[in-house]
């Protein structure tokens, strides 16, 4: 409210500086280079007094009237000029002052203009708009508790509120501080452990090694505990021990309840991408996944009408000499919402571009997993020197996006380099 209240004073003060500066500044030169202003017709009577003055003195000198009518007549005479004359100031004076007075009243009348308008068209309840209710309840609540805790400040179970009410109000220091108060008089709660690590991952976007120890700190209390296992199962997927993530998130997902669907479907989410990160073990001689070749898709043709992307793979000609003609090239789609493993992939080899290719159900790594469940996809290219399907710095790549189902004439152009 106070900065509006600013800007409208600062804008109509600036308003009528722009009205009330050329009035002062014409007010001040008239002053200077200005004449006096006669009506016309006051003008003209003052004529007809004056020559009817001079005609009465030459009749008077021919001795053509007495000297008694003469007087009479003069008399008559300068009456009539003394009215004529205090006419004409009069109206000089209405027509001189009048504009002196305009700069004032604008002074006046414009702050009353515009504040008539906005109390007419505006909205002033708007400068103060209502609180939430349920805002000012639960600021009433933590501050009721705090009074609380000031009076019984070992009281464990008031300050697990009063944090848990600061991350959700995200007041993230103070809520550090009723954690660890918490913690101070009920250092065997699993619960308060696994919630203070989270607050701390949030807080540094990641799981640092104070989160770590109290994740730790909770398992060794409880080791069902779900939340601290699934914060124990990102800190392995951020040490990129997908294996061990994934037991971890399987086990949180085990010990929760019917309530936490929504939590258990994120955790799947989780695991999906860990399995996707997943490299086989390095004594399997096999390719790493179960990627159809050319020759494994000419055995197993896409029906007619089934779901299915197609288009063309080329390579950029400032690229070809980097290009063996036995170097792996893997074409693959991904769906934009859903897991990270690829819908569709196919081998080739570098010797076989361009590439026409066709994307369906026939090459899916996996039932579970096919393009015919999705809509829209990512599709891209990219030239393997190792043959590793997963992505590797210094990769050739291709990519278009998105891509929905059905489209069958996609050109994707190995362009890039994998980073």
């Amino acid at each position: 409210m106070t900065w509006f209240v600013i800007t409208a004073v600062i804008l109509t003060m600036l308003a009528i500086a722009l009205l009330v500066f050329p009035l002062l500044k014409n007010q001040a030169s008239t002053k200077i280079t200005s004449q006096p202003t006669v009506d016309p017709h006051t003008a003209s009577n003052l004529i007809l007094l004056q020559e009817s003055q001079k005609s009465l003195d030459e009749d008077y000198q021919a001795k053509l009237i007495t000297k008694e009518h003469y007087e009479l007549q003069q008399q008559d005479l300068e009456k009539r000029t003394l009215v004529e004359v205090v006419q004409m100031q009069s109206s000089s004076a209405k027509v001189s002052e009048f504009p002196k007075k305009w700069p004032f009243i604008l002074v006046g009348v414009v702050p009353l203009m515009v504040l008539s308008l906005y109390l007419l068209l505006g909205n002033p309840g708007a400068i103060n708009p209502p609180t939430d209710p349920q805002n000012d309840q639960i600021l009433s609540m933590v501050t009721e508790l705090e009074k609380k805790l000031k009076t019984d400040p070992t009281n464990a179970t008031g300050w697990i509120l009063l944090a848990r009410s600061y991350t959700a109000m995200n007041r993230v220091s103070e809520a550090k501080d009723a954690y660890q108060k918490a913690i101070e008089f009920n250092p065997k709660n699993a619960n308060v452990l696994a919630d203070y690590a989270d607050l701390i991952a949030f807080e540094n976007k990641g799981i640092n090694p104070e989160a770590l120890k109290l994740i730790n700190q909770a398992l060794q209390l409880d080791n069902k505990n779900p939340k601290a296992l699934a914060l124990k199962g990102s800190a392995e997927f951020e040490a990129k021990q997908y294996a061990e993530s994934i037991r971890y998130w399987k086990m949180a997902i085990d010990h929760l309840s019917p309530n936490d669907q929504q939590f258990a479907q994120a955790l799947q989410g989780s695991i999906t991408e860990a399995q996707s990160q997943l490299r086989p073990p390095a004594q399997t001689p096999a390719p790493p996944l179960n990627i159809p070749s050319v020759s494994n898709s000419a055995a197993n043709p896409t029906p007619p009408n089934s779901p299915k992307v197609v288009g063309q793979v080329t390579l950029n000609a400032q690229f070809a000499k980097q290009v063996s003609p036995t170097d792996t090239v893997f074409i693959y789609a991904r769906a934009i919402n859903g897991p990270r493993m690829p819908v569709a992939i196919i081998r080739i080899t570098a010797k076989d571009l361009p590439y026409n290719f066709t994307l369906s159900d026939a090459q899916a790594m996996s039932p579970e997993i096919s393009i015919s469940k999705f809509k829209e996809f990512s599709v891209s290219a990219r030239v393997s020197k190792s043959g590793n399907a997963l992505p590797e710095k210094g990769d050739l790549i291709g990519l278009v996006t998105p891509v929905p189902i059905g489209a069958n004439q996609v050109q994707i152009v190995i362009n890039d380099v994998q980073p």
